[in-house]
């Protein structure tokens, strides 16, 4: 299923250079919709060592099928906590293999935010952002979305304000996404958290932020960072 050419452009876009957040990442090439066809066929039968043989692959597309086989087996647990616990935990004790934003992208509000959610357990988000890890720090904001869905904002609030100094622009862009989404639920409270933050919020996260606001809403709090 390998192809070269896709897997230099993915190369580029993934940032695999020296020095850049992908670095020693390497692609076969694969595109997700093919990808999501394998999901069907094998995440019903792939045991816990076997998605552990995948995730330590080094090759991304390989990474990705063992992360959203995961997803799979934790939307399908048939409401057992149990079950869910389970995935969850192997997630975490594997989290240094999830270890690029498209993976985190695709598993972390949908394992461990619905975790979170349906246990209250939000003690694993603020584990996982005192990490001196950009992919699992990255993991507790995305998490948020699955909790700003359900029109809960505790979690994604606070998390954005402990974030406000990093210096990672793919923190900015997750912060900045999360909060968009929290405005697609609540107006009111994305404009109440940009009249207290919006100064301090890193340029980035606060253009992703005000996406979806008015011509005048988002000149005026792009304003207030100069």
């Amino acid at each position: 299923m390998a192809d070269s050419e896709q897997a230099e452009h993915s190369q580029r876009f993934f940032k695999t250079g020296k020095g850049e957040y992908g670095e020693k990442d390497v692609f076969l090439g694969i595109k997700l919709p093919v990808i999501k066809t394998l999901v069907k066929k094998y995440a019903p039968v792939l045991p816990f060592d076997g998605l552990a043989l995948l995730l330590q692959q080094p090759y991304h597309e390989i990474r990705t099928l063992a992360v959203s086989c995961l997803v799979w087996r934790y939307e399908h647990s048939r409401g057992s906590l149990e079950a869910k616990a389970e995935v969850v935990n192997f997630y975490l004790s594997n989290r240094s293999y999830i270890n690029n934003w498209d993976l985190v992208d695709i598993s972390a509000y949908k394992i461990l935010g619905a975790y979170v959610y349906e246990t209250g357990e939000r003690s694993i988000l603020y584990r996982l952002a005192e990490e001196n890890s950009l992919w699992t720090r990255r993991m507790s904001v995305v998490a948020c979305l699955y909790m700003i869905k359900k029109d809960d904002f505790t979690d994604i609030k606070e998390l954005a304000v402990r974030f406000l100094t990093n210096p990672h622009d793919l923190m900015h862009k997750a912060v900045g996404w999360m909060l968009r989404e929290m405005g697609k639920r609540s107006e009111t409270e994305l404009l109440h958290f940009l009249n207290i933050y919006a100064p301090r919020l890193p340029r980035t996260a606060l253009r992703y932020a005000v996406e979806r606001l008015t011509p005048e809403q988002r000149r005026h709090y792009m304003d207030m960072k100069q």
